[in-house]
């Protein structure tokens, strides 16, 4: 990650944990499946990758920064033109509305940012 948009040097951050979704058990509410069933929402796979990726490196209302540089951006949708980075984006009336991107390694994905 950078230290801000501007930067030109990218560090690597290494939590402690890291939050895993475990497929096989998990629970959808039945309150957010039933919104999902109204089909208010459609959902798609590496068709607005780079809109997704320029979506989250907006600077954030709290400090007014991001961690997405140019750097790692050209990195990403190079990898992304490679079928290594993925987005997933969110549509509501044909607009999109929400986006993740990240990299896939074997059967693992890892989310790098949203918005």
């Amino acid at each position: 990650m950078a230290k801000s948009a501007n930067s030109v040097e990218i560090h690597f951050f290494k939590p402690q944990k890291r939050f895993i979704i475990p497929i096989y058990s998990f629970h959808l509410p039945r309150k957010l499946f039933s919104e999902y069933k109204k089909n208010k929402f459609t959902f798609c796979i590496n068709t607005q990758f780079e809109t997704v990726i320029q979506n989250c490196s907006i600077p954030r209302k709290i400090n007014n920064e991001t961690w997405i540089n140019e750097t790692i951006k050209e990195t990403y949708l190079q990898l992304n033109l490679e079928g290594q980075a993925h987005s997933i984006e969110c549509f509501y009336k044909n607009k999109l509305v929400a986006g993740l991107y990240g990299v896939h390694i074997g059967s693992c994905f890892f989310g790098e940012s949203m918005f």
